[in-house]
């Protein structure tokens, strides 16, 4: 059996099953996960089934893949892979792996300037 794992802030080390159904995450108290850290909101996320894997799904606050430092809507996560809610890492593993440490925050990535990217060179000056 899989299960959720949170991999550090104010829950750090909690584990949940995870079966056939979705999983509500959020600082509310009626999510199936409720988690008090800084920057969760109410109802942050949705994590479902999806294949061999989850979907973990943004319902109400920022979700970010591990490689990436900008908000996704949606982020797959297979068994032994992680996401981020905020600053707290989330990951999914069958229950007897071993545990991973959370992965160090993506570096931010530049912001996108179109008129950078159509040559204008008016668009780094400020």
């Amino acid at each position: 059996m899989q299960e959720l794992r949170i991999l550090n802030g104010l829950h750090r080390g909690a584990t949940l099953p995870l079966d056939a159904q979705p999983v509500h995450i959020g600082a509310d108290e009626s999510a199936d996960v409720v988690m008090a850290d800084h920057g969760i909101a109410p109802d942050h996320a949705l994590l479902s089934p999806n294949g061999d894997g989850w979907l973990l799904t943004a319902t109400g606050g920022a979700i970010y893949a591990a490689d990436s430092s900008r908000p996704q809507q949606l982020v797959e996560l297979t068994p032994g892979a992680c996401a981020r809610l905020g600053d707290i890492w989330l990951g999914v593993a069958w229950q007897q792996a071993p545990w991973q440490a959370p992965p160090p925050l993506p570096e931010a990535e530049p912001e996108f300037d179109p008129r950078a990217a159509h040559g204008d060179s008016t668009a780094t000056e400020a």
